[in-house]
């Protein structure tokens, strides 16, 4: 799945649309990236807010029926 987000000026995320991906995951992507942290960006030592783009993968169960690791 594939987002594009804002950040803001205190590095949280925001707005927050899919760019590519399936359907039926888009709320756990979103709810996914709602919870990251960026360091502020700064441009001339003032922070600013930015667009990003990222990449959620969703992994299903290994066979020894535990998640696997990312």
């Amino acid at each position: 799945m594939i987002l594009e987000a804002t950040l803001t000026e205190d590095g949280t995320v925001d707005q927050i649309r899919m760019i590519s991906g399936h359907s039926l995951l888009i709320e756990a992507a979103i709810n996914c990236v709602k919870q990251w942290r960026y360091e502020p960006t700064l441009l001339n030592g003032m922070p600013v807010r930015v667009v990003l783009t990222a990449k959620v993968t969703f992994r299903g169960p290994d066979h020894s029926g535990t998640a696997s690791e990312p």
